[in-house]
């Protein structure tokens, strides 16, 4: 803020803003080549912030990578339980994070974002359970404007927005609770972050014993699950059950293909007259790319996904040398092969990024030979729309790639060629509904119960 501006000046304040976002003496080249520039930098990062994803993905995903998985995995190298992981290194339980940052969503969606003091004194949880909980996603005023204050001044951003996500939720005087964002709420509890506090519990908490080996075994663990899931999507996409293969996962790809140090992608779906080949990573932009502070960041990131697109290649190549040792049938004539890179994290898809990775992909000698197409980016968000779709005999995977590429949208995310110009609007799919019932239990069980009147004779 300008010197003299004093506290509370809120008009001041907008105007202020106003002067400083957006400009940029440098915007960098107009012509998108294999660098984002400046102008790029700022489009990747605006569109990460404004990111659009489904209330009840978020839920029915948090039910599957969280809960579900590593209890059916139990025991498999490199899967811990991440609830109990939770709580040996927060003291909180992950139960009660759902139940209290659930019970304070819920109340945004009747338009209340201030809680007064004592409301959830009603759940049915110990009052020393709720605030373990508060002590995570909240943030007293002078502990907010600290943080704000306090990021270093060299990756300060206008895009900037880490303690909001961190701290969704403000504590205001008179122990009212502000909710600031319920997307970032939902985030908070139910998407990602809670690996934050694994990582980085809270101050004052002593560290279990060996507790980095455990974060980082946590971390391994919910990317695990988190590739496990998209499996689970892209089968449930193709159908892919009884005597139909449709989908074929990396362990079946590793057994027909064991030349030594060949390279094997995550999954092939084989489409009449075409193999769709994919790779699923949990790599996500860091921090400077995501806010778009000037140096190599986001370029080192892209170049990261770039080279996650050798494994596609390599697995290309050996189903176009030898299909026969996958299927166990003859290849078809004329076939054609669609990289597709699966990011359930998401990742800003635009004419600048795709053109980017493209670019960078076709400088390495990746997806160059004319039965190739060009490689396309998915999020998890994408693959269950898709899905969705499927569940109304809507068009295929194949089917809306394919006329993507054609499309007026063809370097835009996927998600707008489905919503723009196939003009579709799925609905989400049929089995979310048991996984958001799975997320949203313990809200249930800590709400209150209705008394009933217990009729006399």
């Amino acid at each position: 803020m300008p010197d003299g501006l004093s506290d509370g000046d809120i008009v001041g304040a907008l105007f202020s803003l106003t002067q400083t976002m957006g400009r940029h003496p440098d915007p960098g080249p107009s012509i998108i080549t294999d660098r984002p520039g400046t102008l790029g930098r700022e489009i990747i990062a605006n569109q990460h912030f404004h990111r659009s994803w489904s209330v009840p993905g978020v839920l029915a995903r948090y039910s599957r990578r969280w809960l579900q998985l590593p209890a059916e995995h139990h025991g498999e190298p490199g899967i811990v339980d991440l609830s109990q992981t939770y709580q040996d290194c927060t003291g909180a339980r992950l139960e009660d994070l759902a139940a209290v940052a659930g019970y304070l969503w819920l109340r945004t969606t009747m338009g209340r974002f201030v809680i007064e003091p004592g409301e959830l004194a009603g759940l049915t949880m110990p009052a020393e359970r709720v605030e373990a909980v508060l002590a995570l996603i909240t943030n007293h005023l002078p502990g907010m404007r600290e943080a704000v204050r306090g990021e270093r001044p060299e990756q300060r951003t206008e895009w900037s927005f880490d303690p909001f996500q961190q701290w969704p939720v403000i504590r205001l005087p008179e122990d009212r609770l502000l909710i600031l964002d319920p997307r970032h709420l939902i985030s908070r509890a139910f998407g990602w972050l809670p690996i934050w506090d694994i990582e980085f519990p809270p101050s004052g908490r002593t560290k279990p014993t060996g507790h980095r080996k455990m974060a980082a075994w946590a971390k391994q663990t919910l990317r695990h699950c988190s590739e496990l899931y998209v499996s689970e999507v892209l089968h449930a996409i193709t159908r892919d059950e009884g005597t139909t293969r449709r989908v074929y996962d990396d362990a079946g790809l590793k057994a027909a293909y064991t030349a030594q140090g060949q390279r094997i992608a995550d999954a092939a779906i084989d489409y009449p007259g075409t193999w769709i080949v994919i790779e699923v990573t949990t790599t996500q932009l860091r921090r400077e790319a995501a806010t778009a502070v000037p140096g190599e960041s986001q370029i080192q990131d892209i170049d990261k996904l770039v080279d996650e697109l050798d494994q596609i290649d390599a697995t290309i190549a050996a189903l176009r040398g030898d299909e026969a040792a996958l299927t166990g049938a003859p290849a078809a004539s004329d076939r054609r092969f669609l990289p597709l890179l699966v990011l359930p994290e998401g990742f800003p898809v635009n004419p600048i990024t795709l053109t980017v990775i493209r670019e960078r992909a076709r400088k390495k000698g990746l997806f160059t030979t004319p039965d190739t197409d060009p490689v396309e980016i998915v999020d998890i968000e994408e693959l269950e729309m898709i899905e969705a779709l499927q569940d109304a005999s809507g068009p295929s995977l194949l089917d809306i790639l394919r006329s993507k590429q054609s499309g007026s949208l063809r370097n835009a995310a996927v998600r707008d060629h489905i919503l723009h110009v196939l003009r579709a609007q799925p609905d989400a799919p049929a089995r979310h509904g048991g996984l958001m019932d799975s997320a949203l239990k313990p809200l249930v069980n800590a709400l209150p119960q209705p008394h009933r009147s217990s009729s006399t004779s």
